[in-house]
């Protein structure tokens, strides 16, 4: 696949909020997009924690609803409609009588979708010393271009600080949630997940204590996401492992690494879904062999790690996208101008596809279609 990364010289801002969950229970908001979404209108359902779409059901009367109506036609349209006089229930999808014969439903269908590794070079890493970098908030616009330009629908950030998460969120309004986002401290928050909350729904969210500087504990946020086309389920972590530039932090990554294979393993087992890792994880085979080796998590961009032996893909990066139960589309080290001009990481752009949740094909169908028929029946 050719890769075309083409950076949007304005995009129109507009208010946002985060996505974030705390001691177990979530709470949604949302920052989005400089292209009107094609979906449904989305609200945020800030009680229950999740982010829903549902189309507009308004009355369909004409424009001058008194105009020639008689004392008949007024005692009719107090009649509601009913749904076996419409032959629709009021929510608009077909229903089946005794004796008709059953229609056909879509079957779910797999999704590919886009998902990133962003390493965005936090602000405080470029003031003064660093005079190939603009300011974190100046680059922090870039940041949101990339992800528009790629169409990513989900990423996983890396350092991305209080002034340049401001400025992201204003500038993509309300395509995308965040967790932790804003509901927990920076120290948190730079490590972020976003999704485009036209394409999917956040049912779960969760963190993960990883060490980092000197063994510090940081919370790394891990989410579980619903896609809205086929309703088929994903976690998804997003981490970053302690460099050296803190001092010696080798053992503090080994360790991160054993909590990030645990984790895995222990979700899969549970849960019998996709799991999906974003990350800086500061290593290139010494994280690959690993993860790849301990875990049924295969790397984006290929590789193998089986029986002892281990092959890392080439070329490797620090930043990585892991993943099972998804197929792997392509992979891109994006290395461009505009993305050399806002970090010192290449900005890795994963496509992959996602098979519709089992139970979804033709025996779903057929019990859907006997549940509305029992429920007309009752009627």
């Amino acid at each position: 696949m050719k890769w075309n990364v083409r950076a949007v010289d304005a995009i129109a801002g507009v208010a946002m909020a985060g996505v974030v969950v705390v001691g177990g229970g979530l709470a949604l908001g949302a920052f989005g997009s400089a292209d009107p979404p094609t979906a449904a209108p989305v609200k945020s359902d800030f009680g229950a924690g999740t982010v829903t779409s549902s189309p507009y059901e308004g009355p369909s009367e004409s424009a001058d609803p008194g105009k020639d109506r008689t004392k008949d036609d007024t005692k009719k349209d107090q009649h509601k409609p009913t749904s076996r006089s419409t032959g629709l229930p009021l929510g608009g999808s077909p229903i089946v009588f005794p004796g008709d014969p059953v229609p056909t439903e879509p079957v779910a269908q797999p999704v590919e979708f886009v998902i990133s590794s962003f390493n965005v070079l936090g602000s405080s890493h470029t003031q003064g010393d660093r005079p190939r970098f603009a300011s974190g908030p100046t680059r922090a616009r870039a940041v949101a271009q990339l992800l528009l330009a790629h169409k990513v629908e989900i990423v996983g950030f890396q350092e991305m600080q209080n002034d340049q998460r401001a400025v992201i969120e204003n500038l993509v309004g309300d395509r995308y949630a965040m967790f932790p986002g804003a509901s927990m401290s920076e120290r948190e928050s730079v490590n972020s997940i976003a999704w485009d909350v036209n394409r999917w729904e956040a049912v779960d969210s969760q963190t993960v204590d990883i060490p980092y500087f000197h063994g510090a504990i940081r919370k790394m946020p891990v989410v579980r996401l619903q896609n809205r086309s086929n309703g088929a389920q994903i976690w998804v972590g997003n981490f970053h492992n302690p460099s050296d530039a803190e001092g010696q932090n080798e053992q503090w990554r080994q360790r991160a690494e054993q909590i990030e294979i645990q984790l895995a393993n222990n979700l899969i087992a549970q849960d019998h879904i996709p799991v999906l890792f974003t990350g800086d994880f500061n290593e290139r085979e010494d994280v690959f062999c690993p993860m790849v080796g301990q875990t049924p998590l295969t790397s984006a961009n290929g590789g193998t790690s089986e029986n002892g032996s281990c092959s890392p893909p080439n070329p490797t990066y620090i930043d990585w996208v892991f993943g099972t139960g998804v197929t792997w589309i392509s992979q891109l080290a994006d290395k461009s101008a505009l993305v050399h001009r806002t970090t010192d990481h290449p900005m890795i752009v994963v496509h992959a596809m996602l098979q519709p949740p089992d139970g979804s094909t033709a025996q779903q169908e057929a019990s859907d279609a006997l549940g509305r028929t029992k429920k007309a029946e009752n009627q």
